[in-house]
């Protein structure tokens, strides 16, 4: 098993390009990899895991770009990422079409997705169900329906850092929120 160090890493791809998918447990002579409900965990099986050697800052570091809101807890942030797997090619392809910036704020990182059509309301995960954002204008718009988010004085305060392309992106959006909802899955999911 080959050891690394931080310094092998960007921390931005961390929560980005390399993300949860479980966690590792050790106990009574066994060490486990327990994928999250809904991972496949047969590509998991073939790959030669890698040791990161990290201290404790770099743990605060980890998980505070990893998007936890309390990085004295990581279970909060392993637990709310299993909920909602989102394929990394999906995401991808989103942030390539969304040109890596923020479509509420224009910044580049650190980036997430956004569902358009609340995931919460069962919102399908398909790229033209989802936005490039950061991990703050998506904590701030929260579950707010996308055409109240863009009335928002919160959304209003940003637009000045949008590009009035984007801006009128964002605006035609609306018009395919009753598409977007033809889309949603049918098992009720909760965070």
């Amino acid at each position: 098993m080959q050891q690394r160090s931080m310094s092998n890493f960007d921390l931005y791809d961390f929560g980005n390009a390399i993300q949860f998918v479980g966690c590792i447990m050790e106990g009574a002579g066994r060490v486990l990899l327990v994928p999250f409900p809904d991972q496949d965990a047969e590509p998991l099986m073939e790959i030669t895991p890698e040791l990161l050697r990290v201290g404790n800052d770099e743990w605060a570091a980890l998980f505070a770009q990893t998007d936890s809101g309390d990085v004295r807890t990581p279970a909060g942030v392993i637990l709310r990422k299993g909920q909602r797997q989102i394929d990394s090619n999906v995401s991808w392809r989103v942030y390539e079409r969304d040109d890596f910036r923020c479509r509420y704020c224009g910044s580049r990182k650190p980036l997430t997705v956004d569902h358009i059509d609340l995931w919460e309301d069962g919102g399908a995960t398909v790229a033209e169900n989802l936005l490039t954002t950061c991990r703050h204008c998506n904590k701030l718009r929260g579950n707010r329906d996308y055409d109240e988010w863009i009335e928002s004085n919160d959304y209003k305060r940003r637009l000045s850092r949008l590009s009035a392309e984007v801006q009128a992106a964002n605006a035609a959006i609306v018009a395919t929120l009753p598409h977007l909802r033809t889309l949603r899955v049918t098992t009720q999911r909760t965070r």
